[in-house]
């Protein structure tokens, strides 16, 4: 009976049930087509406010993230975000009382190997005692003191870093670390 029922009623509607079908198909693809270009818009407009382009971090987001990045790799032994936040004009000095003249290094430094020296334990932070902004605020002189836990041991130095926006990101263009002691 219900067979019955079924048949008489496709009978009946059968010239409308292509029509149907290709209504729904058609608007079904549209949604999905508004669905993927919202997606696109969106992930275009993150990128662009997040990106440091409509919308910039402050510096102390960005030192926090930067010190974020290095806790992370003494964790995985990989440099890809440290490198991130550096410019490819960086150039570093490292010193302590014990030498006369501090260590250079550039962007190209090896990273890696220093991480490597350290175990997944290893946490870095950061205070800032000062701040001068330059260039109308595209560029900032950074005075602080770093603090990196190591083997459960608390060790500082003085840090000056020279931040400046590169595209609309901030990057570090200099440091000169101080180990205190």
């Amino acid at each position: 009976m219900f067979g019955s029922i079924l048949g008489s009623f496709y009978a009946d509607f059968s010239h409308i049930i292509p029509t149907a079908t290709s209504i729904v198909y058609t608007f079904v693809n549209s949604l999905l087509i508004h669905i993927i270009n919202f997606q696109n818009i969106y992930a275009i407009i993150s990128k662009k406010v997040y990106g440091g382009k409509l919308f910039m971090k402050n510096i102390e987001e960005v030192l926090t993230e930067y010190y974020n990045s290095w806790t992370d790799g003494f964790k995985t032994k990989t440099d890809v975000e440290i490198k991130y936040f550096m410019s490819k004009k960086f150039t570093g000095y490292w010193a302590f009382s014990g030498i006369e003249k501090p260590e250079e290094y550039d962007y190209d430094y090896d990273i890696v190997s220093v991480l490597e020296q350290y175990d997944e334990f290893t946490h870095k932070e950061f205070e800032v005692l000062s701040t001068t902004i330059r260039k109308n605020g595209k560029n900032y002189l950074i005075f602080g003191t770093e603090s990196s836990t190591i083997q459960g041991q608390t060790h500082r130095a003085k840090c000056l870093y020279t931040w400046e926006l590169e595209s609309g990101e901030w990057k570090l263009v200099r440091e000169y670390i101080e180990m205190e002691s």
